[in-house]
This record gives structure tokens, sequence and C-alpha cells, in this order.
């Protein structure tokens, strides 16, 4: 085996030993380059620190510089099947980087097969419920493309059952054990419930830990905080989904009215309507 050298004044001929080893040079570093380049992409946060450290007071303080469509979704699927002509998937998408580290939201996608211009619907279970293929089979029949997105961790599908004796085997990172399955990742915060990650941690806290966002009591430390931004995501995750009419966007949720008030007052850029002029229907048509 030999490498050849051309270039544009004179023939081709073999290259020399010590060329090879240039050009296995030259190609590490390009390949350190890319690499390298990429990392800032991942470590930027999603968030700004606190502006004076001083934690927010107000809605637009909270949220400001978060734009949910300006980082990638790096979408994953975990799972995917077909039932009564509906297209179902497990998957993960990105909610952000906090604190060095990315954060993945699991959740269950599905949409009528071969269905276009479909009006969707992000659905955000409660306390101790899960994301259920069975609202997003539902919905699809009434012709929505709906994701149900998994705060928790927990997930009901066929196949892909994920209860909270589950959800400890993936914090433990237990992937030998049989049941072992992959789902919401909140990287290097804590904003699970039943079960918490992290002993003592509770949802609606304010108060500076390990696995908060923040370093002073700050409403971005609650977990409902990060479950609204999710939220938010969920939508842009819609948004991209070739399925999906992005003008014709809705949210609704069990027994998780708190995350709605929020996420409604901030997300009429993706709803296109102002969230206050109607109140959400009870059951869908």
């Amino acid at each position: 085996m030999f490498a050849v050298a051309c270039n544009s004044l004179a023939p081709c001929r073999p290259a020399a030993e010590g060329s090879r080893g240039e050009i296995k040079t030259r190609i590490a570093i390009v390949l350190a380059l890319l690499l390298v380049s990429r990392i800032p992409l991942l470590g930027q946060e999603t968030l700004p620190p606190l502006a004076g450290g001083q934690a927010p007071q107000t809605y637009d303080e909270i949220w400001a510089g978060f734009d949910p469509r300006a980082e990638p979704l790096d979408v994953e699927t975990l799972k995917a099947w077909e039932e009564d002509g509906v297209v179902l998937r497990v998957v993960r998408y990105r909610v952000g980087v906090f604190k060095g580290q990315k954060a993945m939201m699991a959740a269950v996608y599905g949409f009528p097969r071969g269905a276009a211009n479909l009006p969707g619907l992000v659905q955000i279970h409660g306390g101790g419920q899960y994301a259920d293929y069975r609202a997003v089979l539902s919905n699809a029949r009434r012709g929505y493309a709906t994701i149900s997105i998994s705060w928790a961790g927990r997930i009901n599908a066929p196949g892909s059952k994920i209860d909270p004796k589950a959800v400890q085997l993936f914090f433990a990172g237990a992937t030998t054990d049989p049941a072992y399955k992959l789902t919401t990742d909140w990287g290097a915060l804590d904003a699970y419930h039943a079960p918490s990650r992290n002993p003592g941690n509770v949802s609606s806290s304010i108060i500076p830990a390990a696995w908060a966002l923040d370093p002073v009591e700050s409403p971005r430390n609650s977990a409902w905080f990060l479950w609204t931004l999710g939220a938010r995501r969920a939508l842009t995750f819609l948004e991209q989904q070739p399925q999906v009419n992005a003008a014709k966007l809705g949210v609704y949720a069990s027994r998780s009215n708190p995350v709605l008030h929020p996420l409604f007052r901030q997300c009429s850029s993706h709803l296109h309507s102002d969230p206050y002029s109607h109140s959400w229907p009870s059951r869908l048509p």
C-alpha cells in the first residue's frame, strides 16, 4: 500500500512514508477542530445567568433570553409502530443545556398515517401519571397529531412501559437490567416527581440545591418552571413535524393546570392566538 501525492504542476507520484505520516497528522488535526467546534454548541447554556445575581421577579424576567426555537431538538426515536392506521413513536427531544449538561424529554408522538396539515396538540400528564399512547391514539382518530410529554419519566406504551421502578433503574444507570429503558433525562437538574432523583427534592421548591438551576432562591429552581420549558419545546417539536400545520397548535393537560397558566401566557407566538381569549375545551371534538 502507498499514498499518491499530486498537484497541478507535476504528475502524480508515490508519496514517501514521511508524507503519509504528515497526511495522517493533518487529518487528525481537522477531526480535532471539528470536534472542538461542536463543544460550544452543546456547552452553551439554554438560559442566561441571573441578572446581577438576583432572582427574576416577573414573567418577562423569568423567560428573558429564552427562545424555544433556537436550539436543535436532537430527536431520538426509541420505538416506532402502527396501530389502527395511526403512526406511533416513543421519542426523546432536547429540552436544553443546563449547568453544562443536556436535558432530554421522553414522549409519545403519533398521527394518522398518510395525513397532512394536521392540528397539533401537546398533552401534559399530571402528578403520578404517565405519558400515555392511548391519549395520542385517541386524538389521532379525531384528526390530531399529538405529543404526550413525560416530564416525570413515566411512559405507558406497548413494549415501553416505564413505571417508577424503571425510572429508578434509569437513575442508577442499570443498563444491564432487562427492565432498563431510556427515558426523560434532566441532566444536571432534578425535575422528576414520584420518584425524584435526589432524596428530599420537592418539585415546587425554589430553594437552591446541587440539582437546582440557580444558586439563590429562584422560581427557575422549581420543577414547574422546567416542565413548562419542556412543554414549550414540545410545541417547537410539533412545528417541525411534516404532518403538522404549525399555525394550529394547542396544549391540554390533566391535573397540571398550574403548568398551563404560564405556558399559555408565554406561548402565544406558538399558539397563534390570544391564550386568554377562550377557555380550553374539556373534551376534544
